[in-house]
């Protein structure tokens, strides 16, 4: 909602960024997964191009029953490579918080994070700014939304999500309010 959105917000403006704020905004402004913002390095954002190259996503897989219960293992899995171009402001953080570039951007460190203590970082977040529910496919999903109201092809913001064009429908039935479509269907000249 735009009351949670005016929370995150807030909370992502004041005072340094973190490692916690950091993870917010990069979805926000690119809609990276959780298991792709765990496995990114300093070393796939270009400050050049200002562009982040997606090779490998951190998933938690299961491997059976032990005497302890359910065993599982984290791993770093290739995914097909795409680019997702980064907005300026976004890229201005970066530029300040830049660290090595064999560091994860999730720790800040070499030693990388594993999607569930991810979700439970930005669970926190959220009981902090007084959000009940927030998790990062939320975030994802605000960032389709707003980059459909913004005027982004549907099939580019297909592209840099990783996703297929089909998959855009259920952003494309919520994206603009009736009065916005209505709007800019007032605006049509034949």
């Amino acid at each position: 909602s735009a009351e949670n959105i005016a929370k995150l917000n807030n909370y992502i403006n004041v005072g340094e960024v973190t490692t916690s704020k950091l993870m917010v905004l990069i979805v926000l402004y690119t809609g990276i997964r959780i298991g792709e913002l765990c496995g990114l390095k300093w070393s796939n954002i270009n400050f050049e191009t200002s562009s982040i190259t997606v090779s490998h996503t951190v998933q938690r897989v299961y491997c059976g029953y032990t005497a302890e219960g359910a065993a599982t293992k984290v791993l770093s899995l290739p995914i097909k490579e795409r680019t997702i171009p980064i907005p300026e402001p976004l890229m201005e953080t970066l530029k300040k918080c830049q660290k090595s570039a064999f560091y994860y951007v999730a720790t800040e460190s070499t030693k990388g994070i594993e999607p569930r203590a991810l979700q439970y970082r930005l669970a926190t977040i959220a009981k902090n700014v007084g959000i009940s529910k927030m998790d990062f496919s939320g975030l994802r999903d605000t960032f389709a939304i707003n980059c459909l109201n913004c005027g982004v092809s549907p099939k580019y913001l297909a592209d840099i999500m990783g996703i297929t064009p089909e998959s855009l429908a259920k952003y494309i039935l919520i994206s603009s309010p009736y009065e916005d479509i209505k709007t800019a269907l007032s605006r049509l000249k034949y």
